[in-house]
């Protein structure tokens, strides 16, 4: 049985740099919560590193409280972002461009995941609860994991992130305050920039915002009531002090996002209709209703109502609008600095420094570490390092140094090599139950790293596509005694076969396994309905 996907190319191999499935990018929008408080609008700019959350202050302008997110979750573009307590609620859906995306949580309340929604990864210093069903097509970053029946984490649990950022809302100042504007019905008001008392909407009324900045008391759109936004490449900033309900419907030409609300105030925030466009709402609740909802959102705490959609913008550059000049005043945006070439390596006593590069590599240096890795392939001296250093990130429970040195040990070409990563899966696992602590890390239970490290070297050893490396990830797939591991060995057969070739593994497993050969694979064509049919069915 061969994984025609995997033949000459080892997907595996690069797959978990220190932080998993970051994705590197090049001159793209920056649509993730990061851009909420770098120039407000998704807008053209070049990638951005910790310096640009922040934009410089001027001399009259006014500082909200800063809301605190985490770097990883800046980095991997997460839409939906709370500093107390998060909970998204039955089926919602949170993606960007069909695929899932993350969302985070610094506070120490609970992130709740209802029962059937699905999400990307997941940040979490609080505990997380995963009820029935909910998948998550990532992994999980938290201490604590609570997990209902039939859940599905695709890419394990990890400790939950130590880096935080915290995101300063430079708010500016403004003239002098302008009468409240009330539209009752059928009235319509073209309003410039500057800062009003109240804006109230009335059902079939209509406002036309321009880009530039605005700063409402109170913001109140009734259902009927239109906002609507013009401007093609540029975007309006509002603040609101006090109160934001939204009811009613955002149009507009823009090619990019339309508007960031920035809602100022501690009383609960309400959006009550499809909505278009980013909410930062440090110091306060923020409700959105069981619709779908395109943008971004961030608050004190944040509540998805049952089956509402959180579409992320694409953040694909597609050459509508030109990059946004930085005014003057504000700090220019830096590209992060390169990690440089890949050191050489031609010995085991290369192999730290090498190793020190390699742990931070990014997709563009990938083929880099593959052309290092060849050339010590068959050097039994840089195996040998290899394994005692994996030894060493075992012990100390380094979970992500572990598999990428596993991934390492998988491309030499060596049976030695093939031999350790076969003697791992068949150690016994440790005598202990899954819910007790490791007591070095009072995080999670020598079971759970264990397992993770078994589930990479099955992965590792099918890339190698050999009888003996297949018949022992079957053996685990059939007769291992661990039900968590069984399921990992049957996924990663599972991976890339014909219906015919999944029904031939199906036969040959425990009946309470078979369902996991039908799991599906985020990368499989119509993701979505394969998703729905395998909840529905298992």
């Amino acid at each position: 049985m061969v994984h025609e996907k995997l033949k000459g190319f080892r997907p595996h191999l690069f797959d978990r740099p220190l932080v998993p499935r970051r994705r590197a990018r090049g001159t793209y929008a920056a649509c993730g919560l990061a851009s909420l408080l770098l120039t407000g609008a998704c807008t053209t700019s070049s990638e951005w590193s910790e310096s640009n959350f922040v934009r410089t202050k001027t001399q009259n302008s006014t500082v909200a409280p800063q809301f605190v997110v985490f770097q990883e979750a800046l980095n991997a573009e997460a839409i939906l972002a709370a500093s107390d307590w998060l909970e998204l609620g039955d089926g919602v859906k949170v993606s960007t461009d069909g695929s899932s995306v993350g969302v985070a949580n610094t506070g120490i309340g609970i992130t709740r995941i209802g029962s059937d929604a699905r999400v990307g990864d997941v940040w979490s210093r609080g505990p997380v609860d995963l009820r029935d069903r909910a998948w998550v097509a990532g992994a999980i970053y938290a201490n604590n994991v609570q997990r209902g029946n039939q859940t599905t984490i695709e890419d394990g649990r990890f400790p939950s992130p130590a880096v935080t950022t915290p995101l300063t809302l430079d708010v500016p100042a403004f003239a002098a305050q302008k009468p409240a504007i009330r539209l009752e019905p059928n009235q319509h008001i073209d309003l410039e920039p500057g800062s009003y008392q109240t804006l109230e909407l009335k059902s079939g009324s209509s406002a036309t915002l321009v880009a530039g900045d605005y700063r409402f008391g109170s913001l109140m759109i009734h259902n009927g009531g239109t906002l609507q936004f013009q401007d093609e490449c540029d975007a309006a900033e509002i603040y609101v002090d006090s109160s934001f309900t939204f009811r009613g419907k955002i149009t507009t030409n823009s090619a990019v996002e339309p508007a960031v609300f920035n809602y100022l105030g501690s009383n609960t925030a309400h959006i009550e209709a499809p909505f278009l466009g980013a909410v930062l709402a440090p110091n306060a609740e923020l409700i959105l209703s069981s619709a779908t909802h395109r943008g971004r959102f961030a608050a004190k705490r944040l509540r998805v109502q049952a089956w509402a959609k959180i579409q992320g913008l694409s953040s694909e550059n597609d050459g509508q609008c030109a990059p946004k000049r930085v005014p003057q005043g504000e700090a220019e945006p830096i590209v992060p600095n390169s990690i440089g070439a890949a050191p050489g390596l031609q010995a085991e006593s290369d192999l730290d420094e090498f190793l020190e590069w390699y742990y931070h590599i990014r997709t563009e240096h990938l083929q880099e570490a593959r052309d290092a890795i060849a050339g010590v392939s068959v050097s039994a001296e840089v195996l040998s390092g290899l394994i005692t250093r994996f030894e060493a990130a075992r012990s100390a429970r380094r979970i992500g140094k572990g598999v990428m040195l596993l991934s390492l040990i998988g491309c030499m070409d060596l049976p030695a090599a093939e031999t350790y990563l076969i003697d791992v899966l068949r150690e016994q696992l440790p005598n202990v139950p899954d819910d007790v602590d490791d007591p070095r890390t009072t995080m999670f239970s020598s079971m759970d790293y264990e397992i993770a490290f078994r589930a990479k070297a099955l992965t590792v050893l099918l890339t190698r596509d050999t009888t003996n490396a297949q018949t022992a990830v079957l053996d685990i797939a059939k007769n291992h005694p661990h039900e968590e591991l069984r399921g990992h060995a049957i996924e990663a057969l599972s991976y890339g076969l014909s219906d015919a070739e999944k029904t031939q593994l199906k036969n040959q497993l425990q009946l309470a396994d078979e369902h996991h050969v039908y799991r599906p694979h985020r990368t499989e064509p119509d993701f979505d309905a394969k998703v729905q049919h395998y909840v529905n069915t298992y």
